[in-house]
């Protein structure tokens, strides 16, 4: 099963608004949020050999334009070396990203202003004022970004959220000028028309969902058919009136995983991606009894994503804190063993990759991290210090037989780590039968 090209909805706008919002109130969390999501992203970059990331991800997304994080740095941060290309392709509206920006507030071939909620605008009272400000427009009043952050200031958006906001917007635009990233032009393909294929027939679509409630809501999303927000302003409805039954709570988390792994299928059809990332219907199928009883709502799905993996958090913070030039001279020195996965689907070889992944991002992590060493530099200087050298022989061998156990843990864990990644990869969706909408590879 080859891995040429890959999109995920992990990186999704609003994803991206919830994970962001959790943290800024706490600097640990912003720190170890910022490094998991870094972490992610070269996880993927070791999956497969391109990562497709949508117009509205990156400028409209709060993490890629996050005063804390560089453009430049990201892109360098997942750098591969020379042997192998750069994973980051933003598939856009248009090949200049001013325009991107402009054209997500017009519409230029119905030549009229557009709804377009911004996630990149915290507050939801405010995000609902700016579309509903730039909606109102003249068609002719939006011509570039600084149009659009004027209409954003006469909505009352908070100035420090405007001003982070333009900040990315800059950074962004001023790497496209230097080349430094690849923008590829939205594939042309029917997306109606294959979304409504997908999807299928209804009874299918519906099948395992018992309340009366959610079942006549699904009739109306079928109706819907690929108008995302439309769908999704629905299903938050009914949820809200819910009274927390965890039956419609269920069976609306089923309909709403549903309809976005479809809707996401679509989209990776669309743009070329022999592979796609479902996240929201990932969290669903791993769900327990207790989770319905707890009651689950969006806002838990995006942590819940990271989380369902059972990779350990840890793993792709350490991922996303290797230096630079270190990502880069193991993809280098792994090229060959990576190619052989992306093109040909040999497993081995991605097996042995991630094997030496794991070691080098805990070596990372170990020296970083003197803590974990206290322990044993207690030792070091207890042994030292002993003025007869027979009497350290039975520390050293507690100190041997410490790290032996420390090992044979640790070698246990990675296996597990590699084993779950593979699983969790084999489980990609890829495409789907017509009929029914299911997974076939």
């Amino acid at each position: 099963m080859q891995r040429k090209r890959l999109y995920s909805d992990f990186y999704d706008s609003v994803f991206q608004r919830y994970y962001w919002q959790k943290a800024e109130v706490d600097a640990v969390a912003r720190y170890r949020r910022k490094y998991r999501y870094a972490g992610k992203l070269r996880l993927d970059a070791i999956l497969s050999d391109r990562i497709a990331l949508l117009d509205s991800q990156v400028l409209d997304g709060s993490w890629f334009i996050n005063k804390e994080n560089n453009p430049i740095e990201l892109i360098r941060s997942l750098n591969r070396g020379k042997a192998l290309p750069h994973p980051i392709e933003i598939h856009a509206r248009d090949t200049n990203l001013e325009n991107v920006l402009v054209m997500f507030a017009k519409d230029p071939i119905k030549r009229i202003p557009k709804f377009f909620s911004f996630s990149s605008i915290r507050n939801a009272e405010e995000r609902e004022n700016a579309a509903e400000r730039i909606s109102k427009s003249q068609y002719e009043d939006i011509n570039n970004a600084k149009d659009i952050l004027l209409k954003f200031r006469e909505a009352g958006v908070n100035k420090e959220n405007i001003e982070e906001i333009e900040s990315g917007w800059i950074r962004w635009l001023e790497l496209q000028k230097q080349g430094e990233i690849s923008i590829i032009k939205w594939g042309n393909g029917d997306f109606p028309g294959k979304f409504k294929q997908l999807l299928g027939q209804q009874d299918n679509f519906l099948q395992g969902i018992r309340t009366l409630d959610v079942q006549e809501l699904g009739k109306k999303v079928f109706d819907f058919g690929d108008r995302r927000s439309a769908v999704d302003a629905e299903i938050s409805k009914l949820r809200t009136s819910s009274g927390n039954n965890e039956d419609i709570y269920r069976d609306l988390s089923i309909l709403e995983g549903r309809y976005h792994r479809i809707y996401d299928g679509t989209v990776a059809w669309k743009e070329n991606c022999d592979s796609f990332e479902s996240s929201i219907s990932n969290v669903v199928e791993m769900l327990s009894d207790d989770d319905w009883k707890k009651g689950v709502d969006f806002d838990f799905q995006l942590e819940a994503h990271l989380e369902f993996n059972d990779i350990p958090q840890t793993f792709l913070q350490d991922l996303g804190t290797m230096e630079d030039f270190s990502f880069a001279d193991f993809c280098w020195k792994h090229s060959a063993q990576l190619s052989n996965w992306w093109f040909h689907g040999d497993e081995d070889a991605l097996r042995a990759v991630l094997n030496n992944l794991i070691d080098k991002a805990w070596k990372t992590q170990s020296e970083s991290t003197p803590d974990d060493s206290k322990p044993l530099d207690f030792f070091e200087t207890f042994v030292d210090l002993l003025p007869y050298k027979f009497l350290s022989i039975p520390i050293k061998l507690f100190k041997l037989g410490k790290l032996a156990l420390g090992f044979g843990k640790k070698i246990s864990e990675k296996e597990r780590i590699v084993q779950r990644i593979i699983d969790i990869n084999n489980n990609t969706f890829v495409n789907y039968e017509v009929e029914t909408g299911t997974k076939t590879g």
